[in-house]
């Protein structure tokens, strides 16, 4: 869970809605996705222009990737390869593969986007 007001994520045990630990991120996390498989947390850190990963295992950020200028949507491919990182205000959607914890490239889009269309739909 994003605590915007305080640059960290919660980590809930879903038995008991209950908060096991906080992990700082950037400034004013926005959103969060998590793999398929379950072993990393991708946070979209809006003030801050860039994106945090935390390997779920260890709750341990493992690296920082700078991406366009207020990042809001983030969402995951199905096979987990890749994640997509929706930069408002830089009009683009940075392309993360997962596997190598590389940006792909900078795909632009029309004037301010928000989410992409798979998240609109959950």
């Amino acid at each position: 869970m994003c605590n915007s007001g305080e640059n960290s994520v919660s980590v809930i045990r879903t038995e008991n809605n209950s908060e096991l630990t906080k992990i700082q991120v950037g400034a004013v996390p926005y959103s969060i996705v998590i793999t398929p498989n379950g072993n990393f947390a991708y946070v979209a850190n809006q003030q801050s222009s860039n994106v945090y990963v935390i390997n779920t295992q260890t709750n341990a950020v493992i690296k920082i990737f700078p991406v366009g200028l207020l990042p809001s949507g983030l969402d995951v491919s199905p096979d987990g390869q890749s994640v997509y990182v929706v930069n408002t205000n830089s009009n683009n959607i940075s392309i993360i593969d997962t596997s190598t914890k590389t940006i792909l490239q900078n795909v632009d889009t029309g004037q301010n986007p928000l989410w992409t269309d798979s998240y609109s739909e959950r």
